[in-house]
């Protein structure tokens, strides 16, 4: 009885030990050991510091106050490594931030084919809509900083309906119109969707193409196609 207590005793005090010791190595890189110190190094691209953080599975899927937690930042990376150390680890690749996007929300803004790509593998669904009524793939159209066609059109090959709207009706057509996005409009004129459908504001695929030829966002040939597809599809109703 009394060696089975003491064994007992052992485990806790190496336990406290080994937590001291997680602590003291992250205050050392910088970090607090809780919560918002994991998130502040996966936003930091601090692999080191993760692996610490990694040991303390109780933090894995802390939110901060807009429901962001450590999987959506890393998923925003283009490099992955992180993004699968917390899969690996347990976290959860399925939660949700306030807004309600998803993991896939953010790799998709964050133009992470990647992150994108592990997240699909591993069950995320890309008819998710958040609370803007965005996809993944409208997400990538709308948010994302580069135009990335390889990453659109696998999010665009996952989604069940390319004519669903957002929260201002628009479309994947209106959206790349509007961002001007050339790849992507050719791919949705080869897809076949509709550049007829209007915004809130009665604006089609094709009023946003002007725009963003007058802007500078597409050149000529683009406007054109839009131009001609447009007119192509009015002949057939």
């Amino acid at each position: 009885m009394k060696s089975s207590v003491l064994s007992i005793l052992f485990i806790v005090f190496v336990l406290i030990s080994c937590s001291e010791d997680n602590a003291s190595l992250l205050n050392k890189a910088g970090y607090e050991a809780d919560g918002p110190g994991l998130l502040e190094a996966v936003g930091n691209d601090d692999e080191k510091a993760l692996d610490i953080f990694l040991k303390m599975p109780e933090l894995l899927n802390f939110a901060d106050r807009s429901g962001r937690n450590a999987v959506m930042t890393a998923s925003s990376k283009k490099d992955c490594t992180m993004l699968k150390k917390l899969a690996a680890a347990g976290a959860n690749l399925k939660i949700m931030d306030n807004s309600e996007k998803t993991p896939l929300h953010y790799a998709a803004a964050g133009n992470s084919f990647e992150c994108a790509r592990f997240l699909l593998e591993n069950g995320a669904d890309a008819n998710l809509q958040d609370n803007f009524g965005r996809d993944a793939a409208n997400t990538l159209a709308a948010l994302a900083v580069e135009e990335d066609i390889g990453l659109f059109r696998m999010l665009a090959g996952k989604s069940t309906d390319l004519e669903r709207r957002d929260k201002d009706k628009k479309t994947l057509f209106l959206i790349a119109a509007e961002k001007g996005r050339p790849a992507y409009v050719r791919f949705l004129i080869s897809a076949g969707v509709s550049p007829l459908a209007k915004d809130h504001s009665g604006r089609t695929a094709l009023d946003y193409a002007a725009e963003s030829l007058e802007a500078g966002r597409i050149d000529r040939e683009t406007f054109d196609e839009i131009e001609a597809y447009t007119q192509k599809i009015k002949e057939k109703l």
